[in-house]
Order: C-alpha cells, then structure tokens, then sequence
C-alpha cells in the first residue's frame, strides 16, 4: 500500500512540472502582478497572470483597468517583448488615469528547464522555474468613480519559484 501511494505522488509531481510552455507564451504580451509580490530581486515565489480576453459591453475597460479590478492591488505590468526585451512597469492608478514607472531589461525562456529569467543593469538577475499553471474564467462587478462595472475575463496565471 506505502508502495502505491508514493508512485502515485510522484505521478502528480511530475504532471505539475512537466508543463512543457514554449517560449511563444511570453512573446509579446503583458503579464500581471502585485506590485509587492514580484520585487523580482527579493522575493522566493511570485504568481503572474496574463489576461488572455475581456467580455464587456465598456469599450473603455482595458486590460490594464480588468487587472487592477481583478486583483485590487497596486500592479506591475511585466511586457515581453520581441528578441527579448523587457519593460516592468509599476503602475499607480490616479484618477486620471495609470501612471508609469519603468524599468528595462532582458528576459530568456528555457523551454527544456521551463525557466525563466530576468536581467538588467544592476537592478533585476533572478531565474524562477514555473511550477504551477491554471486558467480560469473570473466574472467580476466592481464600481470606479461612479460607474458600475461589470465584465468576465479569462486570465491565465502562472507560479514561479526562485532558482537565483
């Protein structure tokens, strides 16, 4: 029975991290934090989300408006860019609107390793392996100034644990 039960553990661990991603799931698209939990040089785990579509009937709701209503935090914005550019962005919602604090760098995907790494000039080299992935589809209704907003997103998220 012991014999069973720890082959169907390591059966689950190893479905966990074989994600098998492909470094395409970054290129070019914008993924979601708390601006506390991805102080990439400090912190062991941090979780990102992706905002994969957005159903409302608001044609002003942006991606980066469904992100703050969906976490309720101060965020940061981290785009993958092509041939590996990055841009973080620690964004502070204002009544105006976002404001912006950047940061630039580089970021590689490992596919084999499913690792993923950041750098830049003195400020971000961390490496982080994905160990957890999960979509979901989140109905949510808020309101903002005075207006009453309500729309459905599907958001994929992913959690990374520090390597360096």
């Amino acid at each position: 029975m012991k014999n069973i039960f720890i082959l169907i553990l390591f059966s689950c661990l190893s479905i966990s991290y074989s994600q098998n991603l492909k470094k395409e799931i970054f290129e070019e698209t914008n993924w979601f934090s708390g601006a506390d939990s991805i102080d990439l040089a400090k912190k062991d785990t941090i979780t990102i989300f992706k905002i994969k579509n957005i159903e409302t009937k608001n044609e002003n709701l942006t991606e980066y408006y469904v992100a703050y209503f969906y976490s309720k935090l101060n965020l940061r914005v981290t785009k993958f860019k092509k041939e590996n550019d990055l841009q973080v962005q620690k964004l502070h919602l204002l009544q105006c609107g976002f404001v912006f604090d950047d940061l630039y760098g580089k970021w590689n995907f490992d596919d084999k390793n499913q690792i993923l790494t950041f750098t830049s000039e003195g400020m971000l080299n961390s490496s982080y392996r994905i160990i957890a992935r999960k979509e979901e589809r989140a109905n949510i209704e808020t309101e903002f100034k005075t207006d009453k907003i309500i729309f459905t997103t599907d958001l994929e998220t992913l959690v990374l644990t520090r390597l360096k």
